[in-house]
């Protein structure tokens, strides 16, 4: 919890608020799907870590202000995230233990737990970007333009994260693990950056 906050720093919060809110709402909805409150907790959260970190925000120009709640508000998504992946792979575990019946379906079940594990250990080990960016992809099944209009990079930028992922991957799992390509666009297709 933010300490008492005097009534002038409250006016200038309030003048960052009138000013960022809406556009940071909307950017919380697309990080979070259209969830309307998840996305109003987290313009809440952004603004509860300005106001506990006044001092040192309030010396920023208006735009890097601006920045640092976009910033604050995508890390809190990121943090969800893994939190729900690492709790996700345990309940995978627990449900392909269960289902096992066959000896020779424990093994394979078995590599595939492992191998799971190693991938989500090389996941959150990634610059925050790059885990969004495959995250996104992989698991949520999003295209590499709609990574790109989220996040406000080039699509270009989207491809060189998904080949640096894949090859993060394939540096700790082997040569056997079969890591699809983007698939290439014909000519005159690409999207556009």
């Amino acid at each position: 919890m933010p300490r008492h906050i005097s009534e002038h720093n409250a006016e200038e919060i309030a003048d960052l608020f009138t000013a960022v809110a809406r556009d940071l709402h909307r950017y919380a909805s697309r990080l979070v799907q259209g969830d309307r409150t998840a996305s109003d907790d987290l313009v809440q959260e952004a603004f509860h870590a300005a106001a506990s970190d006044w001092d040192d925000l309030r010396g920023r120009e208006p735009g890097q202000q601006r920045a640092w709640l976009f910033v604050v508000a995508r890390n809190k998504v990121v943090s969800r995230w893994k939190a729900a992946a690492r709790v996700e792979v345990g309940v995978e575990h627990l449900e392909h233990r269960a289902r096992a019946s066959a000896p020779e379906d424990t093994w394979d079940k078995a590599v595939c737990d492992l191998t799971l594990q190693c991938c989500r250990k090389v996941l959150d080990r990634m610059l925050s970007t790059r885990y969004e960016v495959a995250h996104l992809h992989w698991y949520e099944q999003w295209s590499t333009r709609e990574i790109a209009d989220l996040l406000g990079i080039a699509a270009s930028t989207v491809r060189v994260h998904l080949k640096y992922s894949r090859d993060e991957l394939a540096a700790a799992l082997g040569p056997d693990l079969l890591l699809t390509e983007e698939p290439v666009m014909p000519a005159g297709k690409e999207e556009a950056s």
